[in-house]
């Protein structure tokens, strides 16, 4: 500690000084290193590494590269860690890399893993895997053994760039070596196999990440569903959301709209592929291993995959709030397309009234939701839908008249038809307030 009464000696000032770094204090840390000259005493090389590590810390590289032309300018010898800093710092520039890289020989530095991780992290971000090879030899030469980040940062480098051989053998290397994966190499991993869809070596991932005790969290989840949503697997995604919901992760609003979608397409598809069979006369569904199928007949197996995911989707949009997550102007307008598409009007009206009470800005669930109610010739509450929009201040777009139009034309209301079009018309001029004439 500096008092008054006592002259500080370069110790204590370098105490300071990593004090401020701490802080990400790079003005105190300058006055402390300045107070160093000024006492007539000479910084050494904790002080300057203390230095390089604040300007890490807050991104200036350029006083960075500043501190360390510094240090070579007083014959000091630079160490493991002073190039660990600056790989570090210069991991996305292959050139500086390159640099640096001839600077540590050049002062004969013996590498550490820390220093070959920065390293590895640095040419894999450049995609430079001739050098990222030529690196497992140089440690190799040093007998220095990968540890988990070294895999870890080769498996994601590997991954990225869809090199999934050679991600599959550092993974194997790193199990012979008894060294356990973490929850990033799994989610690494996953996703890579997602990218490419090797569904089945994303399963057999997953469940080897349960046989090490790696608890999933939110990431992992994401990446299986937005995978089985994008191959419409709708048993494994079910599967998953199951697994997530019991071991507490939170659903955000952003998979929430995208497990909605998911589901209507199910129901649209199951609905679609109900197929006549000649032979007895008798209709049956169609069968497909990645969708929801409960009963032999068709009509029973519609339903109940009706009621199983409408309940699937209320219990998710519960959970949503449970986790304070708050819906938006799509999570309503994929609510009202999904019960809108299994016919439930009654519990599309209640997501309605929620929508309503939320006061939702955005006319999407809107429009979902009118044209829900036209479908099913309910025009006077698709109309009402018009005016709560107009008495909560949400401004229509061309959409929301396209739909009123649309729904009157199709029941041959064309009274009705031909206000809209005259209010779409002064909406599209005036932007005026067109609940007025209805």
């Amino acid at each position: 500690m500096i008092t008054k009464n006592r002259k500080p000696d370069l110790n204590v000032l370098n105490s300071s000084i990593n004090h401020c770094v701490r802080n990400r204090d790079m003005i105190a840390a300058g006055y402390y290193f300045k107070l160093i000259y000024k006492l007539n005493l000479v910084p050494n090389l904790k002080t300057f590494t203390a230095l390089m590590n604040g300007y890490l810390k807050i991104k200036d590289l350029r006083n960075v590269e500043k501190v360390y032309k510094t240090i070579i300018s007083l014959a000091i010898q630079p160490d493991a860690f002073i190039f660990t800093t600056l790989f570090n710092a210069f991991k996305k520039d292959g050139s500086k890399l390159d640099h640096y890289f001839v600077e540590m020989e050049r002062f004969k530095i013996i590498p550490t893993i820390p220093l070959m991780n920065s390293l590895l992290r640095g040419y894999g971000s450049q995609s430079d895997f001739k050098k990222l090879d030529y690196l497992l030899d140089y440690m190799k030469s040093y007998q220095l053994a990968p540890n988990l980040i070294t895999y870890s940062s080769l498996i994601q480098v590997y991954g990225q760039h869809q090199n999934i051989k050679k991600m599959e053998c550092c993974f194997k290397e790193m199990i012979s070596k008894l060294i356990k994966p973490d929850l990033i190499i799994f989610n690494t991993m996953l996703e890579a196999y997602s990218n490419v869809v090797q569904t089945d070596q994303m399963l057999l991932m997953y469940h080897t990440l349960k046989d090490y005790n790696v608890k999933p969290d939110v990431i992992t989840i994401t990446i299986l569903l937005n995978h089985f949503i994008s191959v419409n697997d709708m048993k494994q995604i079910v599967f998953i959301l199951d697994q997530s919901l019991s071991m507490g992760l939170r659903l955000d609003v952003t998979l929430f709209n995208s497990v909605i979608k998911a589901f209507t397409r199910q129901i649209i598809f199951q609905s679609n592929s109900v197929l006549h069979d000649t032979r007895n006369g008798t209709l049956t569904a169609f069968q497909n291993s990645k969708f929801l199928n409960f009963n032999e007949t068709n009509t029973d197996d519609l339903t109940n995959t009706n009621l199983f995911l409408s309940n699937k989707v209320q219990s998710l949009y519960s959970n949503l709030f449970r986790n304070n997550f708050h819906p938006n102007a799509s999570t309503f307008s994929n609510l009202m397309k999904f019960f809108g598409t299994i016919q439930d009007w009654n519990t599309m009206e209640i997501y309605l009234k929620k929508m309503l009470h939320l006061k939702v800005k955005g006319v999407e669930g809107y429009t979902s939701a009118m044209k829900g109610f036209g479908i099913s010739g309910q025009l006077e509450k698709m109309e009402i839908v018009y005016l709560d929009m107009c008495k909560n201040k949400i401004q229509p777009d061309s959409k929301v008249f396209d739909t009123l139009i649309s729904e009157f034309t199709r029941w041959n209301i064309q009274d009705k038809v031909l206000i809209y079009q005259q209010l779409k018309k002064e909406w599209m001029v005036n932007s005026i307030d067109t609940c007025v004439g209805i």
